[in-house]
């Protein structure tokens, strides 16, 4: 199935993987994506930091050899919001951030891991 994560993703994909252009089922919900993948014999393409609950239950599983994409994040907010706001959401958000970069480092190391094993 393809999941549409926009067109920067879109754009990719067609370039990585130009054998794959019609996937007969496209969904535009990454949550209902994982569900649909992880209860029928289906692949997909989703981000690891909404999946590695999925993956480490066994429930989803890594194909190796796929390409990865980029799958930014972006926070935005108003000019004129108070300051203490605005500095207490740039530390949780920078720590969260943190957070989550360490966990996908962990994640890609892991998969790097599987390839290796795959080639021996």
């Amino acid at each position: 199935m393809f999941v549409d994560w926009g067109p920067e993703f879109t754009h990719a994909h067609a370039l990585a993987l130009p054998r794959l252009k019609n996937a007969g089922l496209v969904m535009c919900l990454g949550a209902l994506a994982a569900d649909y993948v992880a209860n029928r014999r289906a692949s997909a393409y989703l981000p690891a930091r909404a999946v590695k609950r999925r993956l480490d239950a066994w429930t989803l599983h890594v194909v190796a050899d796929a390409p990865r994409f980029p799958y930014p994040a972006w926070i935005v907010w108003r000019d004129d919001i108070d300051p203490d706001i605005a500095a207490t959401a740039r530390t949780s958000l920078a720590a969260i951030v943190a957070d989550a970069e360490n966990e996908q480092e962990t994640l890609v190391r892991s998969l790097e891991a599987m390839k290796g094993q795959d080639a021996g």
